[in-house]
């Protein structure tokens, strides 16, 4: 069974997709833009992952939202650091 709080995670994750795709000309612009997009899309996978582990493979598929949860953080973690010591600039 699904959680309510799983499901909602996901269709609010999914929302925001649907502003990444309107003003992704205006996303390109933010310096370091793939690394955020990157996190992003690894965050999107975890929802995915943590829905379907109700239903098939329960361990694997629970290794494997963790695991995207993970290079998501990671990969936030790193354009916060490189907008934080680049100030920004463009590319």
């Amino acid at each position: 069974m699904i959680n309510g709080n799983e499901l909602a995670m996901a269709v609010l994750a999914l929302g925001v997709l649907v502003f990444v795709i309107k003003y992704f000309s205006q996303l390109k612009e933010i310096r370091g833009w793939k690394i955020l997009l990157s996190s992003y899309i690894a965050f999107i996978f975890a929802c995915f992952f943590t829905l379907i582990e109700e239903f098939y493979a329960h361990d694997l598929n629970n290794f494997i939202e963790h695991s995207c949860y993970m290079i998501g953080s990671i990969l936030f973690a790193l354009w916060c650091w490189r907008f934080s010591v680049d100030g920004g600039k463009p590319e």
